[in-house]
């Protein structure tokens, strides 16, 4: 171990037996290095206690990527299915992500790449070092699409199978679904209500925030007396909700809904919010709501958080030359914003 002056890369080059710019991209794990000469400077740096200096290494990052490398380089956003102006906001907002990065993202549409003979192949003429695919758009891909072309980051969980054994998968970003389940439960108790009802939707092919709901959901049941309990309403999407039914029979004082859409079902079902209790919405958006001007309650998704944190993952993909399916995917969770609204007026 070295306790004089710092090891320096040169250093471990002459150790390893290897170029000093070599040795550089391996301690980045940079995959355009063979495993076994990666393998084999990291020992070496570990030998001789190298340590890199992270104020240096990050304004070499910076120089080497933004001015010579990637500045203006293509990355891909694959749409398909969303209404306007949602695909917008999500379009627009990983434009503004990327630009800080040095990219210039491009809108693929699923039914432009469907038309291609070889889309995949189309993309890497193109330049496109690397995709944002949305988890409903990722099995909708045409089968023979080759993504190991590019560097990819998935919007959401994987839909539909479990990854095989052994299988690897693309670093995600996604909201936490569980946490706002608990947060929407925990400022309804504090705000004085005692009776929650959950009235929720859930996927055909039940994907993992699903799966993540319906558990917050059971743990928050678990922390109420038996008398206080109310059996959530789950239904598929596109199914509607009986909510009258289950409105007269288990009488909540609160409803924690999927979407602010729950809320006009609410009303069409005779029950209106705040006179008859509280409502929360897991996904709602600030504003009001047509003539009522009634801001609703609830949880507000940060799209703009999500394409930040998508591009800084692509990014840090695309300069470190994975491409495909990663072995060691990491999911970003990002948590709501609570909105305060009408339709939960403070009952302590």
């Amino acid at each position: 171990m070295n306790r004089g002056r710092p090891v320096t890369l040169q250093a471990v080059a002459a150790a390893a037996g290897c170029a000093k710019s070599t040795v550089s991209m391996a301690l980045r794990d940079d995959h355009r290095i063979p495993i076994a000469t990666r393998q084999r400077i990291r020992a070496a740096a570990d030998r001789l206690g190298y340590h890199p200096n992270p104020l240096l290494a990050s304004l070499a990052s910076r120089r080497f990527h933004v001015a010579k490398v990637l500045a203006g380089a293509p990355v891909g956003f694959i749409t398909h299915g969303w209404p306007e102006p949602e695909k917008t906001v999500w379009v627009d907002g990983l434009k503004n992500s990327a630009r800080t990065h040095g990219y210039d993202l491009f809108e693929y549409p699923l039914a432009e790449l469907r038309e291609m003979k070889n889309p995949a192949r189309v993309l890497h003429m193109r330049g496109v070092q690397g995709l944002v695919l949305p988890a409903h758009v990722e099995l909708e891909m045409p089968p023979d699409f080759d993504r190991s072309l590019f560097s990819v980051v998935g919007l959401g969980y994987r839909r539909g199978t479990w990854l095989k054994a052994g299988e690897a998968d693309f670093h995600r970003v996604t909201s936490d679904h569980y946490e706002a389940v608990l947060k929407a439960w925990s400022e309804a108790r504090h705000a004085g209500y005692r009776r929650i009802g959950f009235a929720l939707h859930f996927h055909h092919r039940f994907p993992r925030d699903d799966v993540l709901r319906r558990t917050a959901v059971e743990f928050c049941e678990q922390t109420v007396p038996k008398r206080d309990r109310i059996p959530p309403l789950w239904t598929e999407f596109g199914v509607p909700l009986d909510l009258a039914g289950w409105l007269a029979k288990h009488r909540p004082d609160a409803v924690i809904g999927m979407h602010p859409g729950i809320y006009w079902d609410l009303l069409n079902a005779g029950w209106r919010s705040p006179r008859d209790g509280g409502f929360v919405s897991l996904d709602t958006i600030e504003g009001s709501l047509g003539k009522d001007e009634l801001a609703i309650t609830g949880i507000k998704e940060t799209v703009q958080d999500e394409c930040s944190a998508a591009m800084q993952l692509l990014d840090e993909e695309i300069r470190l030359r994975y491409r495909g399916q990663n072995p060691s995917p990491r999911t970003i969770l990002l948590h709501g914003i609570w909105i305060p609204g009408a339709t939960l007026p403070c009952r302590s």
